[in-house]
C-alpha cells in the first residue's frame, strides 16, 4: 500500500511540474495602446510599432529614455523624451533602425521600434465587390483591411446621410462614434445594417479621436455612397457606339 502511495504522489508532483512549465513558458502580451494620449513603450526585445504623429510614453525605463535612429551602423539621429518620459507628435523618417538607450559598444539597447507612416484604408464593400450604391436593407461592409493602427485606439466612423451625421444608428443598434478600432474592423467582416436607413447620399469616413488614440489625428479618405429603394431605380449608364457607315 505504502508504494502506492508514493506512486501516486510521484505522479501529482510531476503533473504539477509541467503545468508550472506551461504557466511559466506563456509568452507575456502588451497593448502598446492603452486608449489614451500615449503610445506606451516598454523594456522589451521585440520592436514596438510606432506611427508618425503619435506621442510616446516610455513606460519603467531604469535610464532617461533616448531613441537613437541608426542607418548603416552609425547614430545618425538621437530624439530625447522629456522629463515625464515622454516623446511628442514623432516626426522621425521611417528609414533606419530605432533603438531606445542604444549602447553603440555593445549594440544592446532597451527597446526596438518600428517606425511606420499611418494606413487607415477604407472601401464600401458588398461582399467582395466595391460598390458605390445600394439598396435599402442591403449589408455593408465597411473594409479596412491594412488599417495599422491598434486596436485599443478610439475613434469616429462618420457616417452622413440625407439627415446629417449618424452617431448611433437606434433601429440596428449600431454605434459609430467612440469606438475602438476593433470594433470598427467587426463592420469590416460582419457588416453594416442599412435596414430603415433613408434614401439619399451617404458620406463615409474614419478619424481618430487624438486624446484617445495614442495623440495621433488622422483621417481617411472620404467614400460616398447612394442608398435607393431598388437598384432598378437607377439610371442605366450605356456606352453609345457611332454606328458603322453602309459602303
Amino acid at each position: 500500500m505504502k508504494k502506492m502511495k508514493t506512486v501516486t504522489k510521484g505522479k501529482v508532483i510531476v503533473i504539477a511540474a509541467i503545468v508550472l512549465v506551461f504557466v511559466f513558458a506563456a509568452p507575456m502580451s502588451y497593448a502598446a495602446s492603452m486608449g489614451d494620449n500615449y503610445n506606451h513603450i516598454v523594456v522589451q526585445p521585440t520592436p514596438q510599432k510606432v506611427l508618425i504623429g503619435q506621442n510616446l510614453e516610455f513606460d519603467e525605463f531604469a535610464a532617461p529614455p533616448i531613441v537613437y535612429r541608426i542607418v548603416s551602423g552609425n547614430v545618425v539621429n538621437t530624439y530625447l523624451a522629456d522629463s515625464n518620459s515622454r516623446i511628442y507628435n514623432v516626426n522621425w523618417p521611417m528609414s533606419g533602425a530605432y533603438y531606445v538607450n542604444y549602447n553603440s559598444t555593445t549594440k544592446n539597447a532597451d527597446a526596438q521600434l518600428s517606425v511606420e507612416a499611418v494606413n487607415i484604408p477604407l472601401e464600401l464593400k458588398v461582399g467582395t465587390t466595391t460598390v458605390s450604391f445600394i439598396a435599402v436593407g442591403t449589408k455593408l461592409r465597411v473594409d479596412t483591411e491594412g488599417i495599422n493602427l491598434f486596436d485599443e485606439d478610439i475613434v469616429d466612423l462618420i457616417i452622413k446621410g440625407p439627415d446629417g451625421q449618424i452617431k448611433y444608428d437606434m433601429l440596428n443598434n449600431q454605434q459609430f462614434t467612440d469606438i475602438a478600432v476593433s470594433e470598427l474592423k467587426k463592420y469590416g467582416t460582419d457588416g453594416l445594417k442599412t435596414t430603415g436607413w433613408e434614401i439619399g447620399d451617404y458620406t463615409f469616413q474614419i478619424k481618430t479621436e487624438s486624446a484617445h488614440a495614442c495623440g495621433l489625428d488622422a483621417v481617411s479618405e472620404k467614400k460616398r455612397l447612394k442608398e435607393v429603394d431598388h437598384i432598378m431605380n437607377l439610371p442605366l449608364h450605356r456606352h453609345h457606339h457611332p454606328k458603322k457607315k453602309m459602303r
